[in-house]
């Protein structure tokens, strides 16, 4: 394990952290943070943040018994407010663990496991782990006890995995669907607006396979924030690219996109290439895009200045 050597190295790598997490790099939250948690230079009134910080992470990773373990030592470590939310997560963690119990035989049967299960299946689409929560709607949405509010929100919940995931056609067949099948129940609202989403994406889609027009970049850029909004990061990069490349464009939209190609992969941990278009877009100062750009390198910085300290001192 890496040594923390002095409380600048500790605070160094604690702003990498908090740097990380903003990316929503969980894996290097860990990497960072384990090191440091027990490090003598660590002010002991930052490590029940440190303590929270690498129990998110370790519970955004899946790894749910670090994570457990973790949150108990935060339910002791002296802050109410972390105690709070940790409380919270341990909850949601006996509810995940009910929920793939419920699954284990391949059914979901009866209403309370049911319930289980859609319960775990929005926890962990709330996570950002589509996959696991598209199972388990999927799951849920095929069994013979769901209730026509429950098929709705099962439903839904499939639509938006299949639109984190990408998969913006078959999220617009289940929206298509449920425009209807939704109706007179709490999801119809959010349905219709996912609707909307997946129409405009797949349009987008369809328009670029003729050349983007000039009437047509609005709607591939609202397509491009449609799908940053879902956390659908490698197709809005896809599309804010498609708007970048096109002469037609001005220098405003350019940085536009050059920088929101750059939190694309932020939040894909792809670095190198987020330098790349984040560095053209405060290149563009006077095109307002400069500032936001700027603060991110910074953060990106910071990132690399305590992986550097916790790779040279394993």
């Amino acid at each position: 394990m890496a040594t923390i050597e002095s409380p600048d190295q500790a605070r160094t790598v604690l702003a990498a952290a908090q740097a990380a997490e903003a990316a929503h790099d969980h894996q290097e939250v860990v990497s960072l943070l384990t090191p440091l948690r027990d490090s003598p230079h660590l002010d002991p009134d930052e490590r029940p943040g440190v303590l929270w910080m690498l129990a998110e992470a370790s519970f955004n990773l899946g790894d749910t018994t670090a994570a457990r373990g973790l949150y108990e030592e935060v339910r002791t470590a002296g802050r109410a407010d972390f105690a709070e939310g940790a409380a919270g997560r341990l909850k949601l963690l006996d509810g995940d663990a009910a929920a793939r119990t419920a699954t284990a035989d391949g059914e979901v049967e009866g209403s309370p496991e049911i319930r289980q299960v859609l319960d775990a299946a929005t926890f962990q689409l709330a996570q950002g782990r589509f996959d696991d929560a598209l199972s388990l709607f999927t799951q849920a949405y095929n069994s013979d006890d769901l209730w026509t509010s429950g098929a709705a929100e099962a439903g839904f919940g499939i639509a938006r995995c299949l639109a984190g995931l990408g998969r913006w056609q078959e999220a617009k067949e289940y929206t298509d669907y449920l425009r209807s099948a939704a109706v007179g129940t709490e999801f119809s609202a959010g349905v219709s607006a996912l609707a909307d989403e997946a129409d405009r994406q797949v349009g987008a889609a369809a328009a670029a396979e003729d050349g983007v027009q000039g009437r047509e970049v609005q709607e591939q850029l609202a397509a491009a924030d449609g799908a940053f909004k879902v956390h659908d990061y490698a197709g809005a990069s896809d599309l804010y690219y498609r708007v970048y490349q096109l002469n037609i464009v001005d220098g405003q939209t350019k940085a536009l996109c050059a920088y929101w190609i750059g939190e694309c992969y932020v939040q894909m941990q792809a670095y190198r290439d987020a330098r790349l278009w984040l560095t053209e877009a405060t290149n563009a100062s006077n095109l307002g895009y400069a500032h936001d750009a700027a603060a991110r390198l910074a953060q990106l910085d910071q990132l690399e200045a305590g992986e550097a300290i916790v790779e040279r001192n394993p």
